[in-house]
Formats: C-alpha cells, sequence, structure tokens
C-alpha cells in the first residue's frame, strides 16, 4: 500500500539486510576497483586519493545503506548495523587496496587509520540517512 510502512519481520531481517546492502557493497567495490586502476595507470592519481576526497564517497555510500534499509522495513537500529557493515566492508577495501595492494599510504600500519575512517563515516552516514528516511516514513504516515 502507498504510504504504509512495511516492518521487518524477524525471520525477514537477514534478507533485509541483504537487499538493502547488496547494491552499497556492490557499489563501492566498483568505486574501489575503479580509483586502484586508476593509480595504476597514473602515479599522479594516487597523491589525489587523501582521506578529504574519500571523505564524500565514505558518507554517500553510508547514507544510501542507511536510507536503503529503513525504506525496505527497518528501523534506526537496523540504519546503524547497516552503516558499520558496510564501514567494515568499505574500511577493509581500502585498506587491502591503498594500503597493502597499491602501497599508496605505507603498508597495512598507514591504511588502517584510514580504515578506521573509513569505518566511521560510513556508521555516520547510514545514522544520517537511516534518520532521514525514518523521518520521511512518519510523515508519510
Amino acid at each position: 500500500m502507498a504510504g504504509q510502512a512495511v516492518q521487518a519481520r524477524p525471520e525477514r531481517v537477514s534478507n533485509l539486510y541483504v537487499d538493502a546492502l547488496k547494491w552499497p557493497i556492490v557499489g563501492w567495490i566498483i568505486v574501489e576497483v575503479v580509483l586502484l586502476l586508476a593509480t595504476f595507470i597514473s602515479a599522479d592519481v594516487s597523491d589525489m586519493i587523501t582521506p578529504a576526497s574519500q571523505a564524500v564517497l565514505f558518507l554517500l555510500f553510508g547514507l544510501w545503506a542507511g536510507y536503503q534499509i529503513v525504506e525496505y522495513g527497518g528501523n534506526m537500529g537496523h540504519a546503524v548495523l547497516a552503516g558499520l557493515v558496510l564501514g567494515i566492508v568499505a574500511g577493509l577495501l581500502t585498506m587491502i587496496a591503498f594500503g597493502l595492494i597499491n602501497d599508496i599510504m605505507g603498508g597495512f600500519a598507514g591504511a588502517f587509520p584510514f580504515g578506521l575512517f573509513a569505518l566511521s563515516l560510513n556508521l555516520a552516514g547510514g545514522i544520517i540517512g537511516g534518520g532521514f528516511s525514518h523521518g520521511r516514513r512518519l510523515l508519510i504516515k
């Protein structure tokens, strides 16, 4: 029904996470691969990959995940967990791609803080996106 909020049932919660996080995670993997390929093609690109340049991506993907999970019937707790899961994935991908493979950040030790930065911004984005979607759902009721 239009305008009706869908409530997540316990047996549906695992599917909720799969449905809501599938495309944000696939999208993040594609972005990381494109950035990694760009650094292999041109060494100048690696100078442009900084926490400030990636912060926007981390927040946007977190917003997407948090918004999506609430739209699929989750609540704010689900949005927080979605941001956390996406943050872990993004942080690990960033540490592997730019810390270990390409050694832009001086190996794992240099990339670890950047991975934590990715985790925290995706988590914040998930909370913001979930809050936005939850507030929107309340207005529709």
